[in-house]
């Protein structure tokens, strides 16, 4: 019996529905809560619903407060899914789910339910991503998947197989971008190196890049803003771009930001600790990037900026 993929992504999206926390529907052209419409032919999951809050019994404020807020966590899984779209347009179908369920019921184990400081940090991170990776798995069974497909799922959710960079290549190790915030970027911890080539996965690599995109785009202004260390933030920004593949790079140079962001980013590609040769090549982009982006910076809305970088 084939997969039911549109079950699945049902199933996660109930499931992101029923977050508390609740964020208004952003209707401007950025299309934050509602992604632009990407024709999904070539998709498995073309049959879903495009709109999952018309789909949603157990939404728990259904009806018109629907309208006009939205879970957060399905706010950040559309995002996902928006951000998957562009830079995969023929995603595989378990590749799609994944991405879906990247914060799968996420809420329920906050942040504050482990100690303070790195370590209960990292232990918060390491389970959450067992823990999403089970559910998922549980609900890809239900929705008829065979276990070895339900397995990939929550592989890719555990970014198993994933080949970081960052302390290899930027020369950043413990202490360096720790950020504690909930964000994908570079706040993501260094035990997840894996100095084996041969265990790279591309579809894990375009989740990877998806995630950071995502906080990139949705999360960071925030995030820097609770942070207020700029040399810290700028730590981050590093380690997250270390993280990015070729093509996530190109997407988050091409990204609108607002003013302050666009100052950091400047910042931390141009920064000499940055620029000293590693990052995969990506020192010399980087390089070439900042300087274009102080050049070509295109005036967008009030308070936005479209970058123009070459990767």
């Amino acid at each position: 019996m084939a997969p039911d993929f549109a079950k699945a992504m049902s199933l996660i999206d109930a499931a992101h529905a029923e977050d508390p926390k609740r964020i208004p529907i952003q209707t401007d052209t950025d299309g934050c809560s509602s992604p632009p419409a990407v024709s999904t032919d070539a998709n498995p999951i073309r049959n879903r619903n495009p709109d999952p809050l018309d789909s949603h019994s157990s939404d728990p404020d259904a009806g018109e407060a629907a309208t006009s807020t939205i879970p957060y966590e399905l706010h950040y899984a559309r995002k996902m899914t928006a951000y998957l779209q562009q830079h995969t347009a023929q995603a595989s179908g378990l590749l799609s789910v994944a991405v879906r369920a990247q914060h799968l019921r996420r809420w329920e184990i906050p942040r504050s339910s482990y100690p303070d400081g790195r370590r209960g940090y990292l232990a918060w991170r390491t389970f959450l991503k067992k823990r999403q990776g089970a559910l998922a798995r549980d609900m890809c069974l239900e929705a008829g998947f065979t276990t070895h497909e339900a397995d990939r799922v929550a592989s890719l959710i555990a970014k198993e197989g994933l080949k970081m960079k960052k302390k290899k290549k930027t020369g950043q190790g413990q202490g360096q971008g720790e950020g504690e915030g909930e964000g994908e970027g570079g706040d993501e911890d260094d035990d997840d190196d894996d100095d084996d080539d041969d265990d790279d996965d591309d579809e894990v690599q375009i989740l990877e890049d998806v995630a950071c995109l995502v906080f990139l785009d949705d999360q960071f202004d925030a995030f820097e803003r609770g942070i207020g260390d700029e040399d810290k933030i700028l730590a981050i920004l590093r380690k997250t771009w270390a993280k990015m593949g070729p093509r996530g790079r190109e997407l988050a140079l091409a990204m609108r930001m607002s003013g302050r962001a666009r100052e950091l980013v400047e910042k931390a590609l141009a920064g000499d600790a940055y620029n000293d040769g590693g990052g995969g090549g990506g020192g010399a982009a980087a390089a070439a990037g900042a300087a274009v982006c102080r050049r070509a910076a295109v005036p967008g809305r009030e308070g936005k900026r479209h970058l123009h970088w070459p990767i």
